[in-house]
């Protein structure tokens, strides 16, 4: 009964283990705040890469007159201007021809041609490679034509 009624020191002890446990839940927010900030970056790189190819596959389209390729030709390569942002290598392809796909209002009769063309396009998240994140999109399409 004597320890029971003799508490000096209690608060003391109560306040060390109140004081390990919000240690043990900061230290637990803080590494999982770090993964977190890994994530974002990684998706900004990411997003930085995917949108480099996606403006690689613009450059293509704008740059480009379609059909003017011939059967069996080689791929004609493109890369980001300088002086700009852009971090892309891109490839136009010739995939060959056949008449036109059903629905194109073209008519077989008429002697048309499909030519189907491919667009490689590999965007990187910068000149000098940060994260190494890189992103390849791929667009295919046809210009009818004789």
């Amino acid at each position: 009964m004597k320890l029971l009624k003799n508490q000096q020191g209690a608060v003391l002890v109560i306040a060390i283990v109140m004081l390990l446990i919000l240690s043990i839940i900061g230290i637990y927010a803080m590494g999982s705040s770090i993964i977190e900030v890994k994530i974002s970056g990684q998706k900004r790189f990411y997003d930085e890469a995917f949108n480099d190819a996606d403006g690689g596959v613009q450059f293509v389209r704008a740059n480009n007159q379609f059909g003017t390729m011939a059967p069996g030709s080689a791929d004609i390569a493109y890369s980001a201007p300088s002086g700009t942002d852009f971090n892309f290598a891109a490839a136009l392809s010739y995939l060959g021809n056949s008449p036109p796909p059903v629905g194109t209002g073209t008519g077989r009769r008429a002697g048309f041609r499909a030519h189907y063309h491919q667009i490689r396009s590999t965007g990187y998240d910068a000149s000098v490679a940060v994260a190494n994140s890189s992103v390849t999109l791929e667009a295919e399409g046809y210009r009818i034509g004789f």
